[in-house]
């Protein structure tokens, strides 16, 4: 986020969860873990929002129900700025399953996910042939008609995958630790 918009972050990661949530299970034991840390960061002086950085927006609703700081999910932000960008919106991902979060915001206007089977966590990213495979997945989704495409894993911005595709498809891509930081400048101001 500081690197794409200047903005000044703290980043915590979920204790005891190497690879991250990437499924129903990984997600509950996250849940608590995400409210703790987010407690934490909202009691501090220098924070003025929160982000819960991953595609399912654990605990988010929660989160916002309970603190008096202003808290993003990284999937809800992604999926409204693609919603607002196009109508035909084309997501890939490493769950099996769309995110439900994303999928809801996104409506009728989703046509269709794609994730990479050699891909089902955030550490597994740099395995051989997915990348390939996020390629071959975006560009059939641009082929089938999406005008817009949406990141349902914040880690793909770790392994540069939207640079990437920029040379493979011709349409929007978005992001989602870029619409994170989108999200915090639309209603915070930018520092």
């Amino acid at each position: 986020m500081e690197e794409f918009s200047g903005i000044r972050t703290v980043s915590m990661s979920i204790a005891d969860q190497p690879n991250g949530v990437h499924d129903a299970n990984s997600e509950q034991e996250a849940v608590p873990k995400i409210i703790s840390l987010a407690e934490r960061l909202s009691a501090r002086a220098d924070v003025d929002a929160v982000t819960v950085s991953c595609a399912a927006d654990p605990a988010v609703d929660q989160l916002r129900q309970q603190l008096d700081t202003t808290v993003f999910g990284a999937g809800h932000c992604g999926a409204s700025i693609a919603r607002a960008a196009g109508s035909r919106i084309g997501v890939i991902g490493i769950t099996e399953a769309i995110p439900a979060g994303i999928a809801t915001v996104l409506g009728n206007s989703l046509l269709g996910y794609r994730h990479s089977d050699r891909a089902q966590q955030t550490t597994s990213l740099s395995n051989v042939g997915v990348l390939e495979d996020l390629t071959e997945h975006a560009s059939d989704l641009a082929d089938e008609g999406a005008d817009v495409l949406l990141f349902a894993c914040t880690g793909f911005s770790g392994i540069g995958l939207k640079k990437h595709l920029r040379t493979h498809v011709s349409i929007p891509i978005i992001d989602l630790i870029e619409a994170q930081a989108t999200s915090y400048a639309l209603i915070k101001g930018t520092p």
